[in-house]
């Protein structure tokens, strides 16, 4: 905050009539934070690539991350209340389990290795504490039904953790507070990327690194870091970028936010995904990949070689049989070949 002459903005009053302090940033609504600069690089990388990557969004406070629909050809919707953050933790859990039985049949342990490889599937969750945070003890239907779901999300959200990366299924668990009421210990366990952003108290860096580290990390300028993977980490720098950046560099390559043609006209009205067109989907399903035939046609391949190959068996002519000396030996013609050799030579 800083002390500046009254003009007509949006402000807050501070102990008298002639003292004023700006709230907000230029916009006088909103401050730039360390962790909205490290969301917004996170989100515009997953943008900027979508050969690669698939994103979707649970913002139960529906300010952070509604903006990011328009991407739509890299976005697939954004989830703002409880059950539809359900739906979209249980598509990716279908999404990871029905790979992990198609890795299984091939016999390997990495998503890109299949046949069609598709997207990886990045699930950000903005305020973990909205999603999972205990609102108190459950008395009425509705609360006890909030229960049940938050229970049902923080079991999906350990099992993506535990078992994600292979399939290409990735989790971005954000919060405040970081704390085993929030997160549970073995899913925090297994979240091996770790980012503090902005100083931290020593509390919270603890929480989040597992050391004191985020009370290193400079307050200025915005979007400053701790990156630790598995352990390691270093400081760094998030870019900032107004969020029509991305805008005018699409536009720059012939692109609308949706990816398609800069030729196209582009909606003025953000298209709302309705969450439930993902229930009981996965994410190959829906982009139209599907291994499961493929794999099904290798089989009946294997299925017709195996054939072949016995086919092609003759079967061996046994000694014995009808006008053979069942008491004859082969080795017993050694002999007279033998002496003729011998006779031969001498």
């Amino acid at each position: 905050m800083k002390e500046v002459t009254p003009t007509m903005s949006r402000c807050i009053e501070v102990d008298s009539a002639n003292r004023l302090f700006a709230s907000g940033g230029e916009d006088a609504v909103s401050f730039v934070t360390h962790n909205s600069v490290v969301q917004r690089n996170i989100i515009f990388g997953a943008i900027l690539r979508p050969d690669r990557w698939r994103f979707l969004g649970i913002d139960l406070k529906r300010v952070e991350l509604s903006a990011f629909r328009a991407y739509s050809n890299v976005v697939l919707g954004i989830a703002t209340t409880i059950e539809d953050a359900l739906i979209v933790l249980r598509f990716a859990q279908q999404t990871m389990m029905k790979r992990y039985t198609e890795m299984e049949e091939l016999g390997i342990n990495n998503f890109l290795d299949l046949p069609e490889a598709g997207q990886a599937l990045m699930v950000m969750v903005d305020e973990m504490g909205e999603l999972l945070g205990d609102s108190g003890k459950a008395v009425t239907d509705e609360q006890k039904e909030e229960a049940l779901l938050k229970g049902e999300a923080s079991a999906i959200i350990g099992s993506i953790a535990r078992l994600g990366r292979a399939a290409g299924v990735h989790l971005v668990d954000a919060t405040q507070r970081p704390d085993a009421t929030i997160i549970a210990g073995e899913t925090k366990e297994n979240h091996p990327v770790r980012i503090n952003c902005g100083r931290t108290r020593s509390t919270a860096s603890s929480m989040i690194l597992d050391s004191s580290e985020g009370t290193r990390v400079k307050a200025n300028p915005r979007g400053r870091l701790y990156l630790q993977i598995h352990g390691n980490g270093n400081h760094g720098q998030g870019f900032f970028a107004e969020p029509s950046w991305i805008d005018e560099y699409l536009a720059s390559v012939g692109k609308n936010p949706d990816g398609s043609p800069l030729s196209e006209r582009k909606p003025k009205v953000q298209n709302i995904t309705n969450i439930s067109e993902f229930e009981n989907a996965d994410l190959d399903a829906k982009e139209g990949i599907d291994n499961s035939s493929i794999i099904n046609k290798m089989r009946e391949e294997d299925e017709i070689a195996a054939q072949e190959s016995s086919e092609s068996l003759v079967r061996p002519e046994l000694g014995g049989g009808i006008g053979k000396d069942k008491f004859h030996r082969p080795e017993d013609d050694w002999d007279d070949e033998l002496d003729a050799l011998i006779n031969e030579n001498n």
